[in-house]
This record gives structure tokens, sequence and C-alpha cells, in this order.
């Protein structure tokens, strides 16, 4: 009877962790994941690099990555968090206002035609 109870427990813990390894469901604990540390990050849809500029009216974000400058649209659907594991607290969702130049910053953007829209975008905060 109990290994027939450990059985099914293990099918269920399964069954049940099979979204974990799916993208969509992987952005639901993507806030939690400090930057850089995220495995199975595709390296085609995300960037990690220093905001160099940040126009808030346009809603554009600018990284500097791999010597390179890339922009990226903020639209009122990309989440964006705050990485705050650097100063010992829990991470929190933020918002435009929070991404300022110098930051470290790891963007994600939709797997589409258009690159240059951000899915979500987390930034490194490194003190209070």
């Amino acid at each position: 009877m109990l290994k027939k109870l450990s059985c099914l427990g293990i099918a269920i813990f399964l069954i049940l962790s099979i979204p974990l390894s799916q993208g969509e469901s992987h952005e639901r604990y993507e806030k939690f994941i400090p930057i850089n540390y995220a495995l199975g990050m595709d390296e085609k849809y995300t960037a990690t690099g220093s905001i160099v500029a940040v126009d808030k009216e346009e809603k554009i974000v600018t990284i500097s990555a791999n010597s390179e400058s890339h922009a990226y649209k903020v639209t009122d659907d990309t989440k964006i968090w705050l990485d705050r594991s650097q100063i010992k607290a829990k991470n929190m969702e933020g918002s435009l206002t929070d991404l300022k130049k110098g930051l470290k910053a790891e963007i994600k953007i939709y797997s589409t035609e258009d690159k240059a829209v951000a899915k979500w975008i987390k930034v490194q905060i490194i003190n209070n």
C-alpha cells in the first residue's frame, strides 16, 4: 500500500512539474531569479547590459550589451522587476521610473518579428 502511495505521489509531482519546464510557466518565477542566473535563457531573445538611456515619454530603454547599444520599447504589458538580491532583500515589481542610467538590466523580448518590444525587464538594485 505504501509503495502504491509513493508511486502515486511521484506521478502527481511529475505531472504538476511539467509546466515548470515550459517557457511561459518559467516567467511566473522569473522575477525571483537574480540577473544572469536563469537557466535556459535564449540569448537570441534576451540581453543583459547597462542601461545607457531611458526615454520615459517614448517609453524606450536603451542598454549597452557586448559593446553595442540596443533600444527596446516598453509597453503596458512589459513586466518590470527589481532584482534586489545584491542588497539581500526580496525582489519586487517595479515601473518605468525604476529604470535608471547605469543600472544593470536583463531584458527579454518577444520571440516575434518585432524584436524591439520588451516582454520583461529585470533591473539590478545595488543599494537602498
